[in-house]
């Protein structure tokens, strides 16, 4: 009879553990796959690459037409490969670094002056102006007889990067006139980009 009691008290016992240990891993498994599920839904929703592109214009077609004017580059600056944007593109390298030198042309204004200076102040970091700022620090010059701005950016030690920029209106088409590398190089690299900008001259259709 003893027997017969521990048995059944045994019995009792071990079926009471196991139900314990079958509960507690249900309840950790539910609460981890709950959390896992809610985390996705809080993700911002990401547009396509192929949607974002299809609502801008395409520029390279736009500008392929622009015809390119005569210029001449000084003999050092060596020239890199173009597109139908960019229609004269230099390296000058040294042992100070690296400048770039670029011609582009747009079909408008691409937003306003103050919006392209203000593009090329980001790229040096540099902070942006306003209307004000942007007319203080204009230079206006003339590039084959146009009335045209001029820009000196980053020459106050603001920043390591400076950049030399002339915006042209002809007619239709802005060009864009920019060299840009390390403010000591880019400074010393002003006169020879300033007697460039003189030699540039626009077909006479434009």
């Amino acid at each position: 009879m003893h027997t017969y009691i521990l048995l059944l008290s045994g019995i009792a016992t071990m079926t009471f553990l196991s139900g314990c240990k079958k509960e507690t891993p249900v309840q950790v498994y539910t609460t981890q796959k709950e959390a896992s599920i809610a985390a996705p839904t809080m993700m911002p929703p990401v547009a396509s690459a192929a949607s974002t592109s299809a609502t801008l214009p395409d520029l390279g077609q736009a500008t392929a037409g622009i015809d390119t004017p005569t210029w001449t580059p000084p003999g050092r600056w060596v020239p890199q490969p173009l597109d139908n944007i960019r229609k004269g593109s230099w390296k000058l390298t040294t042992n100070d670094g690296v400048l770039n030198i670029t011609a582009m042309a747009f079909p408008g204004d691409v937003g306003g002056d103050l919006a392209n200076v203000n593009r090329w102040l980001g790229q040096i970091g540099l902070n942006l102006w306003d209307n004000s700022q942007f007319e203080i620090n204009a230079k206006k010059i003339e590039v084959d007889g146009r009335a045209s701005r001029y820009f000196i950016l980053g020459e106050a030690g603001a920043s390591t990067n400076a950049i030399l920029g002339a915006i042209v209106p002809v007619g239709p088409v802005t060009w864009y006139f920019k060299l840009i590398g390390p403010t000591t190089l880019a400074l010393a690299e002003k006169a020879h980009f300033e007697a460039f900008l003189q030699t540039i001259h626009f077909p006479a259709t434009e």
